[in-house]
């Protein structure tokens, strides 16, 4: 009795370790679900009362990479009620990504790209990051590295306009 539970327990503590490794509970395929450019308008419009910040990025990217705890850090500053965040990854599966939210302790949703999203957006490198005031009024949308600092700014600026 004492060696079956010991077992079980055993098995259950390598299945939950292997979650984690994967990437977190966060980071299983479908909680990571794909993102078309239509689907992103219906998220602008569903938020829209609210700063809204969005990061394109890959996996393979070393900018997108370098970027990253800086997005995670923003997403601490503020509440969910001000401020709403997405990544968007371009990867082309889930399991490229998931070892990030481990990696980097990604705290907001991701997304993959899907259904044409770079193409319908125009974008042709990464990182890309988009930044809306509420009303959905954009105040940034440009490709390169985002400096944290430089993102608290648009976003408390987007505050502002409110």
């Amino acid at each position: 009795m004492y060696r079956k539970t010991i077992t079980r327990l055993g098995a259950f503590l390598l299945a939950l370790s292997l979650l984690f490794v994967a990437g977190g509970p966060g980071a299983r395929a479908q909680d990571v679900p794909p993102l078309t450019a239509d689907g992103l308008a219906e998220f602008l419009e569903d938020n829209q009362d609210k700063v809204i910040v969005v990061n394109v990025f890959a996996s393979w990217c070393g900018p997108c990479m370098t970027e990253l705890p800086g997005l995670v850090k923003v997403r601490e500053k503020y509440s969910s009620d001000q401020v709403v965040m997405i990544g968007v990854s371009i990867d082309e599966s889930v399991q490229e990504v998931a070892p990030l939210f481990s990696q980097f302790g990604l705290n907001y949703p991701i997304y993959i790209a899907s259904g044409g999203f770079s193409e319908d957006l125009g974008i042709e490198s990464i990182p890309t990051n988009f930044i809306f005031a509420p009303g959905v009024k954009p105040v940034y949308a440009d490709v390169g590295i985002l400096a944290e600092e430089d993102i608290v700014k648009y976003i408390d600026g987007a505050l502002k306009q409110d």
